[in-house]
């Protein structure tokens, strides 16, 4: 049997791959996503252990919001190429470092699934979930359980540097039995952010990084660091299956 190669299923790896079924309906959760991300996605509701390790980090926010369209080119390891996949992501600067995304997906102009996050600089997923509009439940809310190691520069991040997190990871519910998960990041040198999307000022960093799952390399992630926004937006990703380059075609800053 052929196997069907899932670009926007690849790009939600991470939210997706721990996850099971949540008793939330998805037409309850789609019915009003600002409301719903505001609500479940919030510093007050990481592990306490995460929460204690963010709060101590005390950055001040950046920007307040930003939005951002996406269209993807995907690459199979058949050869084959599709360019209708596209993405809109809004970014939230809740200070600390921490980083509210809402990212809706379509796949040749239609909605498919809307992931939800929180992530450390735009890097780290401390809070997050997938929602697949023809599914009839949510899948659940992972987080991270505590941080064995963590570096407070992936939310500013330097040119020519190295950047090291690793963490347990496990569904909102799981008390036991969590995911060894590691992110290795290293930094290229800076070059000015207006080269990315007239938007954007000050300079920008290319990001190379690799994501463990329990020991074993499982995704390499490929970012644009942004120094003076503390944030990170999606260049591509590479994994087994194919590869993804992510090009920017509309940025609109608050």
């Amino acid at each position: 049997m052929t196997r069907t190669f899932r670009p926007l299923l690849i790009v939600a790896l991470l939210a997706t791959a721990l996850a099971g079924c949540a008793p939330m309906a998805v037409k309850d959760i789609t019915a009003d996503r600002t409301g719903y991300l505001e609500k479940n996605f919030t510093p007050a509701l990481l592990s306490a252990d995460t929460g204690k390790t963010i709060a101590g980090v005390k950055i001040a926010p950046r920007f307040s919001k930003a939005t951002v369209e996406y269209k993807y080119e995907i690459e199979t390891n058949l050869g084959e190429k599709k360019v209708s996949e596209s993405a809109t992501i809004q970014y939230e600067d809740l200070g600390n470092g921490v980083i509210r995304e809402m990212a809706e997906y379509f796949n040749n102009g239609i909605p498919v699934s809307t992931s939800y996050e929180l992530r450390y600089g735009g890097f780290l997923p401390l809070r997050t979930q997938r929602v697949f509009n023809a599914n009839r439940v949510g899948n659940l809310i992972v987080e991270v359980k505590q941080f064995k190691s963590f570096d407070k520069n992936f939310a500013n991040m330097q040119e020519n540097s190295k950047y090291d997190a690793d963490w347990a990871s496990g569904n909102t519910v799981q008390i036991m039995n969590f995911f060894d998960r590691k992110q290795t990041c290293t930094t290229g040198k800076a070059y000015a952010a207006n080269t990315v999307n007239a938007a954007f000022a000050g300079n920008a960093v290319d990001v190379d990084c690799e994501l463990s799952f329990n020991g074993n390399l499982d995704t390499k992630q490929q970012f644009i660091y942004l120094q003076q926004y503390g944030f990170a937006v999606a260049r591509g990703m590479t994994v087994t299956s194919g590869k993804i380059k992510a090009t920017i075609s509309s940025v609109k800053l608050q």
